[in-house]
């Protein structure tokens, strides 16, 4: 499809690639600090993408978040504590179900919501012009996301659970493994909850608010 590939090569286009490649200095250790994580100790990555010029937003840092919960507050201890009963490898208390349901979304973000945009363009009457509409608008949303996320999430240089439950200073774990290899990039925000809620505003305000899950996708529960 000549609009999906044209997509494509505006996030391919070498400013966006060079963006993206961009350095990032990591800080000193320090509680709370975002750290390179095991077990590769990759380089941070997405950094470069706060430095892109968006599509629609005024600047990248119109819509910066807030910072996450403070250490010492009863809702990060409560967060922790989860991700260290549900997250670990070694975990007693996941469900099957859970653990299909981490595995969906260890996928990336956006091949996540590619495959609900192409559910919908087939089902779509709107004709070449509305299908192309559709796809341009899905990847500027989705890409100007991107920006924002990467924005916010250098901004507070949230660390990984991994990092808090082996260094910090609640119920210390040096052992602590999660089931899937950390993202090498800061936790806060989510980009996955990012992603996903400006590809449902613009599926749902174009193609209306029901697309059927992906038939195809490999990381899905069941899927083989």
């Amino acid at each position: 499809m000549e609009a999906t590939d044209r997509a494509h090569t505006v996030l391919l286009d070498p400013f966006w690639v060079s963006r993206r490649a961009d350095p990032y200095p990591v800080k000193p250790a320090a509680p709370g600090v975002w750290q390179p994580t095991p077990p590769d100790y990759a380089p941070a990555a997405q950094y470069g993408n706060r430095l892109a010029k968006p599509f629609l937003l005024r600047t990248q840092s119109q819509f910066r978040l807030g910072p996450p919960p403070a250490l010492d507050s009863p809702r990060y201890a409560a967060d922790l504590a989860e991700v260290r009963a549900y997250g670990a490898v070694d975990s007693t208390v996941r469900s099957a179900r859970q653990a299909e349901t981490a595995t969906f979304w260890l996928g990336s973000s956006l091949t996540l919501y590619t495959e609900p945009l192409r559910v919908a363009l087939s089902r779509s009457d709107q004709g070449i012009a509305g299908q192309a509409r559709l796809v341009a608008l899905f990847h500027v949303a989705l890409v100007d996301t991107q920006i924002a996320t990467s924005d916010s999430k250098y901004a507070h240089e949230r660390w990984r659970p991994v990092t808090a439950i082996r260094t910090g200073g609640i119920d210390t774990d040096p052992d602590w493994t999660p089931l899937h290899t950390t993202p090498a990039h800061p936790d806060y925000p989510s980009g996955h909850n990012t992603y996903a809620g400006a590809a449902q505003t613009v599926l749902s305000a174009l193609a209306g608010p029901r697309t059927a899950p992906c038939p195809r996708c490999k990381t899905c529960p069941g899927s083989s």
